[in-house]
C-alpha cells in the first residue's frame, strides 16, 4: 500500500468511527461505541504511517512516530492524540470505558491531524 492509500484508509476510518458514534448516540448500542474507538484508533494508526512513509507493527511504534514527528513540526497535538488515540484502543474497545464525549472529542483531535497532514501533502 503507497502512502496515499493510508491517507485515504484514515480518512474512511475515521468516517467509519464517525458513523458509529452517531449510531451509539441513537442506540446506546455498547457494540457502536467500542467499533467507534477501534476505528478511530485505525484512523490514527494509518495517518502516522502516511506521515512517517513506514510500516507500523508495534504500538511502541506509533507512539515513537507521534514523538518523531513532534519534534520534526513542533506540533504537540501529535503525540497528545496518538495518546488519545491509543485510548481508545486500550479503554475504548478493550475495556468499554470511555464516555461517548470522549470519544468524539478524540475523534476530532485525529480529524484535525489528518487535516494538517493533509495540507502538508
Amino acid at each position: 500500500m503507497d502512502r496515499q492509500e493510508k491517507l485515504e484508509l484514515g480518512a474512511k476510518f475515521l468516517s467509519e468511527a464517525r458513523r458509529e458514534l452517531e449510531e451509539y448516540w441513537k442506540t446506546a448500542e455498547d457494540v457502536n461505541l467500542r467499533e467507534a474507538c477501534e476505528k478511530g484508533w485505525g484512523a490514527m494508526a494509518q495517518l502516522l504511517m502516511y506521515a512517517t512513509g513506514r510500516e507500523i507493527i508495534e504500538h511502541r511504534g506509533f507512539s515513537k512516530a507521534a514523538t518523531d514527528l513532534y519534534r520534526k513540526t513542533g506540533r504537540k497535538e501529535i503525540v497528545l492524540t496518538e495518546t488519545a488515540a491509543e485510548a481508545l484502543h486500550a479503554a475504548g474497545f478493550y475495556h468499554g470505558v470511555l464516555t461517548a464525549d470522549a470519544v468524539g472529542l478524540t475523534l476530532n483531535s485525529i480529524e484535525e491531524i489528518y487535516r494538517i497532514l493533509q495540507e502538508s501533502a
